[in-house]
């Protein structure tokens, strides 16, 4: 099969508030940047490797990207078949035909998916016309389960909503989740619910 590209994303956060945005990581999504991350979410920088990054910015000769619009990637993707390529490997790949989302529903949900996440197949779990409708079977294909979710709906008017979160539904006696979490409609259009910050009531089953 085709190995599919990461995206890999870099940034530079002034020294002074490093504690504070490794504080605000460590709160909401402990599983990828706490002490006991299977694999941490970042990379530590030694100083010579840090000043040699910092040169390569600051040399203009040496820059080789630019900030773009999605138009204008979108533009330049269409001019050439290499690029159309690499267009393909940005979209997830299903593992099993979904019955309820179509390309446009997948090109649009996959754009707002947390980086972390982006790149990775997706894999159908449980579905109604496959599992049948009972909430026992859907905690327990879910109870194995290591990955975020994303919750499909289909309503009698076809109407198509759901909701993507950081973590798989399970019975608890305590809310649970992060602020990645999100819900989502395509009716009429589509619009995505993020975290208003009031509160931590994410996921509850």
């Amino acid at each position: 099969s085709k190995k599919r590209k990461q995206p890999e994303y870099w940034f530079a956060v002034p020294r002074e508030r490093v504690d504070h945005l490794y504080t605000f990581f460590v709160q909401w999504s402990p599983e990828v940047y706490g002490k006991d991350a299977k694999e941490q979410g970042f990379v530590v920088v030694d100083k010579d490797e840090l000043d040699m990054v910092d040169n390569f910015f600051s040399e203009p000769t040496t820059k080789s990207w630019e900030i773009i619009t999605v138009e204008e990637a979108k533009r330049r993707q269409s001019t050439c078949s290499v690029c159309d390529e690499e267009a393909d490997d940005l979209l997830p790949d299903l593992k099993q035909h979904s019955g309820i989302l179509e390309d446009v529903h997948i090109e649009k949900l996959a754009q707002c998916l947390p980086a972390r996440v982006q790149g990775y197949p997706w894999q159908l779990v449980y579905s109604t016309l496959e599992h049948g409708t009972s909430l026992k079977t859907l905690y327990r294909n879910l109870a194995s389960l290591d990955s975020p979710v994303l919750l499909v709906v289909k309503d009698m008017d076809n109407q198509v909503f759901g909701a993507y979160a950081t973590h798989p539904f399970k019975l608890s006696d305590h809310y649970y989740g992060t602020g990645e979490t999100f819900l989502y409609t395509f009716s009429p259009e589509f619009k995505v619910f993020k975290w208003s910050g009031e509160n931590s009531y994410f996921i509850n089953g």
